[in-house]
């Protein structure tokens, strides 16, 4: 399947990249390396602030995590290391088609977490 096609996309922010990076790179699994290859071919078409849809844009080699969650569970801690939510990266067809973060506290953040803040569950 041709990814990208016909939609309006928007590239990735600085920070969405960096957090999307940083949860692929917590701790080894396989297929990681061909989600980290997609990393710099992804864009958003879709969501919320903290539900994004993504598609790679391109032909580029698919990840045996083929649908479903990275079996990565970041998990967002605050500055006394207490969980305050958790970073969920989405799969579809062995490409990357979803950031979300979800947060444990009654009210919505003001933005997504600092990558510094996650660890590997």
């Amino acid at each position: 399947m041709s990814r990208g096609d016909s939609q309006d996309v928007r590239p990735l922010a600085d920070d969405e990249r960096a957090l999307l990076g940083a949860v692929l790179g917590l701790k080894p699994f396989d297929g990681r390396l061909q989600l980290e290859a997609q990393l710099n071919h992804v864009a958003v078409i879709g969501g919320s602030p903290f539900q994004l849809d993504l598609i790679v844009v391109g032909e580029l080699p698919t990840s045996s995590v083929r649908t479903g969650p990275i079996p990565t569970r970041a998990v967002v801690v605050d500055g006394v290391s207490q969980p305050t939510g958790e970073v969920i990266v989405w799969v579809a067809d062995g490409y990357l088609s979803g950031l979300e973060y979800a947060w444990f506290a009654d009210e919505t953040p003001d933005r997504l977490p600092d990558p510094r803040q996650l660890v590997a569950s």
